[in-house]
């Protein structure tokens, strides 16, 4: 048996795919941009790295996409982009029968970690952007742990577990998180990013 690796940047062929996926959205301010600037303001020390990791985030697209066809042949569901306050929110679907927002995620972050842990207050706070848009106060979502609960120990990873949740969040939760994401688009608008 023989092997050549072929001359082929697989890092840099996702960033442009990745770049091409972007210009699918509306022109405008994302709440994507928004949570991204505030994460590296509340926790520069995990969010301030640079780019996500094009790879890590491919399997994560690929999780939404994998999802999303799934809900679009069962219940008639894709992703939809509504906008609100001049900020754009792109819900992985909505569940018309429930009036419930859906969102997919795939993170290396331990399924031993309540999904109402600070660990995961980015998603919390993209999910009640997407309630506030949408007028509810339910999320359906769908979070794949790549590395399961790491119970294997020693670095070792588990198995990979996939986690359905339907949370809540109160109206003063939504309303309080909307007005922080409103400070900070206008504190980035300031600031010209």
């Amino acid at each position: 048996m023989k092997a050549q690796p072929l001359d082929i940047d697989i890092e840099a062929e996702l960033v442009r795919f990745q770049a091409r996926r972007v210009t699918r959205r509306s022109p405008g301010r994302h709440l994507s941009e928004v949570l991204h600037y505030l994460m590296n303001v509340i926790d520069p020390k995990r969010f301030a790295n640079g780019p996500i990791d094009p790879l890590l985030a491919q399997g994560g697209f690929i999780w939404e996409d994998v999802l999303n066809h799934v809900f679009a042949n069962q219940l008639g569901m894709k992703q939809i982009e509504l906008c609100r306050d001049e900020i754009f929110v792109t819900l992985d679907g909505f569940n018309t029968a429930k009036w419930r927002t859906r969102e997919a995620k795939a993170t290396k972050i331990s399924a031993n970690n309540p999904i109402t842990s600070s660990k995961f207050l980015h998603w919390h706070m993209q999910m009640m952007g997407g309630c506030k848009v949408a007028e509810t106060e339910e999320c359906e979502l769908v979070v794949l742990h790549l590395n399961g609960a790491y119970e294997l120990a020693g670095g070792k990873f588990g198995k990979t577990v996939g986690k359905p949740w339907l949370m809540w969040f109160s109206k003063r939760e939504i309303e309080d998180n909307w007005r922080m994401i409103l400070r900070t688009r206008d504190r980035m608008d300031e600031e010209g990013v």
